[in-house]
C-alpha cells in the first residue's frame, strides 16, 4: 500500500513542512526556532531513519548560528508499525548526530495516529529509555559540530507546488534523499540548504553543491540564486580549487552555468 494515497497520511511526504503551505527556511529568520516533527518513513510507507537524519539536517540549517530542537514521531504510524522495523535508539542517534541540543516528540499518547505509549511493546519502551539515557550522557560532550563539506539545495518550489499524485513525483522527491544518503555513505557531511547560503556567504564553506530535482523552479525563479551559484563555480576556477556541482537536469530550469566539472545524477543520465 502506498501510504501517500491514504486519506490524511500527509506525513509520508519527505518534507511535511510544505504540506501546510509553509516554507520553514523563509520563516526561520523571524522566529526563535524553526522546528517540525519528523517521521522516519518513505513515501511508500517503508521505515527509513535516513529520512529523519535528512530532515534534521534541514532543521539544523534553518537555525544556522543557533542551537535547535529536533522533533520525532513515536508510535505506530497510520499505515505501518514503524518501530517494529527500526528502533527508537536509532532515531534518537540520528537526531543527536545532526547536532540537535534536544528534541520534542509527538504521538506518544494521542489516539489520532495510533501512538499510545503505554500500549507500545516492551521492546519499544526499553529502546526509547536506553536512547534517552544515552542522549543525556553523550550529547553534552559532543561540543560544536564540524562544518559540512557538501550542500544539497532544497527544492522549495517543488515542495510547495507539486502534489503527491503528480506523475513521477515520488522519484523527484527521492532525488534529494538519494543524494543525501549517497554523500553520507561516502562519509561526506551534508547540509540541506536553501538559497540564502548565497546571500550570506555561507556557500563558500562547501566543496560540493547538489541541485536536487526541482521541476517547479520556473514557478518561483530566483535570479539572485542563479547568480550566486555561478559565482560559486567561478570562484573555484579563479582559485584553482576543486569544487563539484551535481546537477539534476530539471533542478534549475534553463539555468546553465560555466563550469569545468559537472556530474549528473543517475536519474538525469537516464533522461538525457
Amino acid at each position: 500500500m502506498d501510504g501517500s494515497f491514504l486519506t490524511g497520511a500527509g506525513l509520508s511526504d519527505l518534507w511535511d513542512t510544505a504540506v501546510r503551505g509553509a516554507d520553514f527556511y523563509r520563516i526561520a529568520p523571524y522566529v526563535d526556532a524553526a522546528h517540525f516533527i519528523s517521521v522516519p518513513v518513505l513515501p511508500n510507507g517503508d521505515p527509513d531513519c535516513y529520512v529523519t537524519a535528512c530532515q534534521h539536517s534541514m532543521m539544523r540549517n534553518m537555525n544556522r548560528g543557533r542551537s535547535f530542537v529536533g522533533g520525532i514521531y513515536w508510535g505506530r504510524f497510520v499505515y505501518n508499525d514503524l518501530y517494529a522495523w527500526i528502533s527508537p535508539c536509532e532515531a534518537v542517534a540520528s537526531m543527536a548526530a545532526s547536532g540537535a541540543s534536544g528534541y520534542a516528540s509527538y504521538g506518544m499518547c494521542g489516539l489520532d495516529d495510533g501512538g499510545v505509549l503505554h500500549r507500545m511493546p516492551e521492546a519499544f519502551c526499553r529502546s526509547l529509555e536506553e536512547g534517552n539515557r544515552w542522549w543525556k550522557e553523550v550529547v553534552p560532550r559532543l561540543g560544536g559540530r564540524k562544518a559540512a563539506k557538501a550542500a544539497v539545495l532544497f527544492p522549495s518550489a517543488m515542495a510547495l507546488a507539486e502534489t503527491f499524485d503528480t506523475e513521477h513525483n515520488h522519484d523527484r522527491r527521492l532525488d534529494l534523499l538519494g543524494w543525501y544518503k549517497a554523500l553520507e555513505d561516502w562519509q561526506i557531511d551534508v547540509d540541506v540548504v536553501d538559497g540564502s547560503i548565497f546571500k550570506d556567504q555561507t556557500a563558500d564553506q562547501y566543496e560540493v553543491l547538489v541541485l536536487a530535482a526541482n521541476d517547479c523552479y520556473a514557478l518561483d525563479p530566483d535570479s539572485e540564486l542563479e547568480q550566486g551559484i555561478a559565482a560559486w563555480v567561478k570562484m573555484a576556477e579563479c582559485c584553482c580549487t576543486d569544487r563539484w556541482i551535481c546537477l539534476h537536469r530539471r533542478a534549475l530550469a534553463a539555468a546553465v552555468f560555466p563550469m569545468k566539472r559537472m556530474r549528473l545524477s543517475a536519474a538525469a543520465k537516464r533522461e538525457c
